[in-house]
Parts: C-alpha cells; sequence; structure tokens
C-alpha cells in the first residue's frame, strides 16, 4: 500500500498548486488528512480492544481503495481535500492498530517488531516516489492514482487472508479509554513531557513536509521528478533509522533514542 501512497504523496503537492495557484494550500491539503486521522485515534482504539484489530485494519485499507477512487476521478481541488479526508480516516487504524498488535504479540521485543513495521512503511515510501519516476511514461494523469487503488486492494486482500484474528483479552485485561483517562494519562508527568515532546515534532515534521515541497517547486521550480528524490531520501533516512533504532531500544530503553531523535530534527 505504501508504494501507491508514496507515490501519490510526491504527485499531490504539484497537483493541488496546478488548481490553486497557491502553495499554501499544501499545508490545508496536510490537515485535510489530519482532522479524520486525529478524530478517529481513540474510537478505532477502543473498539478494536473489544472487536479485534483484524476488521479494522481491513477497514483502513478499503477506505484507502475509495481514496484512490476519489483522487482518480478528481479534476477539482475540493475533491483532493475530499481524498485527504477518506485517507485520513484509512490510514488511521493501519498507523497506530498494527503496532499495538505486534506490541501483543512480542511483547519482549516489541521495539525490534514495530521498527521492522514502521521501516516497512517507510521503504513502501521510499520506492514509491521513484517508481512513480521510472513508470512516468506509462502513468500518466490520474493513472497514478490506479496504481495507489490497485496496491491498497491488494494489501486489502493479503490482510484479509494471511493475519490471524488476535482476541485482545487473551493477552491483556481489557481496559476501556475515556475521557478521564486521557486527561489522567496527559497529566501523568512522564506521558506529559512524550506527548508535548512528540506534538512538538509533529508540526515541525508537517512543516517539513508542505512547506519545502512548496518551496521546490514555486521558488525553484522542480519538476515532478525532483520533488518525487526529495520525499524518497527522507524516508529511506527514516527506514534505516527505524531497523536500528527499533533493536537497540529493546536492549538500551527508549527515551535516549526519542531525545536523540528530536535532537538531530
Amino acid at each position: 500500500m505504501m508504494l501507491g501512497v508514496g507515490m501519490i504523496m510526491a504527485l499531490l503537492p504539484q497537483r493541488i498548486i496546478v488548481l490553486t495557484g497557491s502553495g499554501a494550500t499544501v499545508g490545508y491539503l496536510a490537515s485535510a488528512f489530519a482532522i479524520s486521522y486525529i478524530i478517529l485515534q481513540v474510537p478505532i482504539g477502543n473498539l478494536s480492544d473489544r472487536y479485534g484489530f483484524k476488521s479494522f485494519l481491513f477497514l483502513g485499507y478499503l477506505i484507502c481503495f475509495i481514496t484512490g477512487v476519489i483522487y482518480y476521478f478528481s479534476n477539482h481541488a475540493n475533491l483532493y481535500f475530499l481524498g485527504r479526508v477518506f485517507q485520513g480516516m484509512g490510514e488511521a487504524p493501519i498507523w497506530a492498530l498494527a503496532p499495538a498488535l505486534l506490541s501483543i504479540k512480542y511483547p519482549g521485543s516489541k521495539g525490534k517488531v514495530i521498527g521492522i513495521y514502521n521501516a516497512s512503511i517507510h521503504i513502501g515510501l521510499t520506492i514509491g516516489p521513484l517508481l512513480g519516476i521510472l513508470l512516468s511514461n506509462y502513468l500518466i494523469g490520474n493513472k497514478p492514482f490506479l496504481f495507489y487503488v490497485g496496491v491498497c486492494l491488494i494489501g486489502a486482500l493479503i490482510l484479509l487472508f494471511s493475519v490471524e484474528k488476535v482476541n485482545n483479552n487473551e493477552f491483556q485485561e481489557k481496559q476501556t479509554i475515556n475521557f478521564r483517562n486521557i486527561i489522567e494519562l496527559v497529566t501523568t508527568s512522564n506521558s506529559l513531557a512524550a506527548l508535548v515532546g512528540i506534538t512538538l515534532y509533529g508540526a515541525g515534521y508537517g512543516i517539513f513536509l508542505t512547506t519545502i515541497p512548496s518551496f521546490l517547486i514555486i521558488n525553484k521550480n522542480y519538476n515532478q521528478t525532483f520533488v518525487g528524490i526529495f520525499f524518497s531520501l527522507f524516508y529511506i533516512a527514516i527506514s534505516i533509522s527505524q531497523i536500528i533504532t527499533g533493536v537497540l531500544s529493546d536492549k538500551m530503553g527508549r527515551k535516549i533514542f526519542m531525545i536523540a531523535g528530536l535532537l538531530t530534527a
């Protein structure tokens, strides 16, 4: 699936700039994704604890499949914004629930397996833009979005037939997360520090992925090939980092790598 995401993420900034004539709309495009992504995180987490992870992961892939169809027929900026809202809905369970499932299945090496999972995501994101460049003579117009549709469907089928259904109650005590639990969580000193840190980093991450592509396209007149290379370099660095730090964090603890990552950023 992330092959397709990498391909279209390198494509979307230029598309929205051409349609609107403004680089600022690239940021709005990212925000459209974030709104649905953030709103659904806790509800999906609660429901998956109750009914299992697999069905919600499968639903996420199907929503991303629908997203690709919306993008394919988009000829107006508003349709791209709608597609990004759907993409946030689809990717919310994929990014959140799979690491939770891996943590349950591999409690003794969760850093390693989550690192491998995140690395696999970013390897797909790395190859996607490069694949878009290589196939640019064939994937013209809105055809890259058809590629995204296809790989989302393949991902959904692989998950449906390959991933076992895990009952969360077999592994840990069932606990309902509500508004009061969330307040207690975020007011605990360690949790609060971690959450504030990741929120600040997220703000920088969002600016990085929206402002720099806009700058390259508008101010430096970079074409789609160079924007694709920019995204690939970014994601390959993340992939390598995930594999290395995931394994080491199981042995040395998480804190040192969280601090090192923020300092590097």
